[in-house]
């Protein structure tokens, strides 16, 4: 595995933390008309969450695959469903689909 202190893995769960906290201003962003801090924070988040997706594709589910068996990856993908699920990761798509709709897509 990855040594603790170095490597991608301190990286991405720096990057968790910092999409959970876009998540929470884009949420609270919502209830604002500032139209200017939703495409600045909702564009920093869709690069942010671009970048960390393909460090997660590129580097660490390579070597998940690699060193876990199909038995704990098939326990794992129904667990990533029962999370996706439970704390519904479709509501920021529908956010950012329904601002696209009324002010543009974003960096247009």
């Amino acid at each position: 595995g990855f040594p603790k202190a170095q490597g991608p893995v301190p990286v991405l769960v720096r990057e968790h933390a910092l999409m959970k906290d876009l998540t929470k201003a884009l949420r609270e962003l919502r209830k604002s008309a500032d139209v200017n801090d939703i495409l600045r924070i909702g564009t920093r988040y869709v690069d942010l969450m671009e970048q960390h997706i393909e460090k997660e594709s590129s580097v660490v589910l390579p070597l998940v695959s690699e060193k876990l068996s199909a038995a704990v990856l098939m326990n794992l993908a129904e667990r990533f469903k029962e999370v996706e699920t439970r704390y519904d990761c479709k509501a920021l798509e529908t956010f950012a689909y329904e601002f696209s709709k009324k002010y543009g897509a974003v960096g247009a």
